[in-house]
């Protein structure tokens, strides 16, 4: 039960009906602090560079984590993958979980590594909105493939036709290897939102 002007920290039930931190650029989602259930997968494409051929520039044959390819990013060639999609494309709600998640190898040590899994918000080809995991705070292994990934509240997007972009970004001089990045996008199952 909820009492207006109450000057007590909310309790539980009340914490579960806030949406904390939804608008905020720089916040994470925790998937702890929400009911899964309570949402639908509505939106999910792959990535897995295996559609490409060895030729093509950065692809490998011989270190990748689902056949047959993976992308090796690297100073020249600094992003991986990108997967676009439209907003009113995926759903007409407003708000989505967005998840994001791709795997990684590196032969040197990630936590020396600047890279990021990101999602960017577009609104007629500019960024407004960008989130990201960096790969150097995550604790990864050198020498196998690391499973990464991240949820994301969407924010108040500016129009319904802007797009979803998700990549990975290589910001270091060293090779970093990417397969099977993975777009999943969440529709409440009832729209709460009030304004």
């Amino acid at each position: 039960k909820s009492v207006f002007l109450q000057t007590t920290l909310p309790t539980e039930e009340q914490k579960k009906l806030l949406l904390k931190d939804k608008y905020s650029s720089q916040a994470l989602l925790d998937i702890n602090t929400i009911n899964i259930h309570d949402y639908k997968l509505v939106y999910s494409q792959v990535e897995s560079f295996d559609e490409l051929k060895k030729e093509d520039i950065n692809i490998s044959d011989s270190i990748f984590a689902s056949p047959k390819f993976s992308f090796m990013t690297d100073k020249n060639y600094a992003f991986a993958g990108d997967i676009r999609k439209k907003y009113n494309e995926i759903t007409e709600k407003s708000y989505l979980i967005l998840k994001l998640s791709a795997k990684v190898f590196t032969r040197y040590n990630p936590n020396d590594l600047e890279a990021r899994l990101a999602i960017t918000m577009m609104h007629k080809g500019k960024g407004y909105d960008f989130k990201c995991i960096e790969i150097g705070k995550l604790g990864l292994k050198s020498n196998e493939w690391n499973s990464i990934e991240f949820y994301i509240w969407t924010i108040d997007f500016w129009d319904r036709r802007d797009v979803i972009q998700s990549y990975f970004w290589n910001m270091s001089d060293k090779p970093i290897f990417v397969d099977d990045l993975k777009i999943e996008a969440y529709e409440p199952l009832v729209d709460e939102t009030v304004f």
